[in-house]
């Protein structure tokens, strides 16, 4: 019952209010733990929920077998740590109609498909790889697909920069995987408006930089950018990523055209974090910014993920199915060796938290 879980379980609360469920929460009985969570395990059930301890004594899937043999739809939702996310899909498949993984998917995709292959059907799997700024994104998908001048504009773009950077410090689970598993997923979502993930080639030369805040303690980067280009419309389409913990608090994608004779090249700039889309595609008037939402208004992603689920409606863009995201996590796992050796090799860049290298 981790931060995830903790705070999936708090939206859950919110959507008792309008759905008739009963959530289950699995914990570990490792040591320490029933002191550490017994404040959980009370308000949990207060609620009128069941929390249960798993041991090779007392396991739990056997005392949630014979609790929801009367269930008409389970909704597995895994918040393990990423090590143990592919043996719990498989520990509590035959108990569920959806399984949602939280990221990273934390095995090889060789070992998903491989239990894919051999597991029975009737139970979707789903990942939260990722719903970041869900809404948001189904709007730009919205914007690109329906309104005339950008589609026109995608035409000509001949670059393409996404950045989600962080202001806090790589700090916690994040800090035992690296942005490049954190964060490139939260991109990769963006950016599939685009292009398949398969398609994207990295560049030959420097397909990856790496960075790492003063003061970080593990052995993982914090700054990564990405360099790579893909194809549209038979055309090259340069693609630039950048994700960060510990510099400044940046979340957006930028679309670039061919410079003009005399002054900018035209672009269009989506900010999911400000709220806003600056149009500066035409060339004979002023950038236009166009509000999304209103500042301040939070991003409630998460609890709109496990609402669409409850509401057993197939998850909206930014929550990826299993074999989407298996294709998704085989380029952050090409992306996470390549991080690896150049750490190794001293090839990254100090910086000081709140900048960037």
């Amino acid at each position: 019952f981790g931060q995830w879980g903790q705070k999936a379980y708090q939206h859950l609360l919110t959507l008792k209010q309008f759905f008739n469920f009963r959530t289950h929460v699995v914990e570990q009985d490792s040591p320490g733990a029933r002191d550490r969570l017994g404040v959980k395990e009370e308000e949990v059930r207060a609620h009128g929920d069941s929390f249960y301890w798993d041991s090779h004594s007392t396991p739990a899937h056997d005392q949630l077998e014979r609790e929801l043999e009367s269930s008409s739809y389970v909704i597995t939702y895994i918040a393990t740590p990423a090590a143990t996310h592919l043996p719990t899909l498989a520990l509590y498949y035959d108990l569920s109609d959806v399984v949602l993984i939280e990221k990273p998917l934390g095995a090889p995709p060789e070992q998903y498909r491989e239990f894919l292959d051999h597991a029975p059907g009737g139970v979707e799997i789903v990942a939260a790889d990722h719903y970041y700024f869900k809404l948001e994104v189904r709007l730009l998908q919205l914007l690109l697909t329906e309104e005339r001048t950008l589609r026109n504009f995608l035409d000509s773009v001949e670059e393409i920069r996404i950045e989600i950077l962080e202001e806090q410090p790589l700090a916690g689970a994040a800090a035992d995987i690296g942005v490049i598993a954190d964060l490139i997923p939260h991109a990769f979502a963006i950016i599939s408006l685009l292009t398949p993930i398969d398609r994207i080639k990295l560049d030959a030369e420097t397909p990856l930089l790496v960075g790492r805040h003063e003061g970080l303690a593990g052995q993982r980067e914090s700054y990564a950018r990405m360099n790579s280009t893909f194809h549209h419309q038979g055309r090259p389409v340069k693609l630039v990523i950048d994700v960060g913990k510990g510099a400044d608090n940046a979340k957006w994608i930028k679309l670039s055209g061919e410079r003009r004779a005399a002054g900018r090249s035209p672009s269009y700039k989506f900010d999911f974090g400000k709220g806003e889309a600056i149009d500066g595609t035409q060339a004979t008037v002023r950038a236009a910014v166009r509000r999304i939402r209103e500042p301040g208004v939070p991003d409630n992603a998460h609890l709109n993920m496990l609402r669409h689920v409850i509401e057993k409606r197939h998850p909206a863009v930014g929550i990826l199915s299993i074999r989407e995201a298996i294709r998704a996590n085989q380029r952050v796992r090409e992306l996470e060796a390549i991080a690896v050796e150049l750490l190794a090799r001293g090839e990254w860049t100090s910086y000081a938290v709140g900048t960037r290298p």
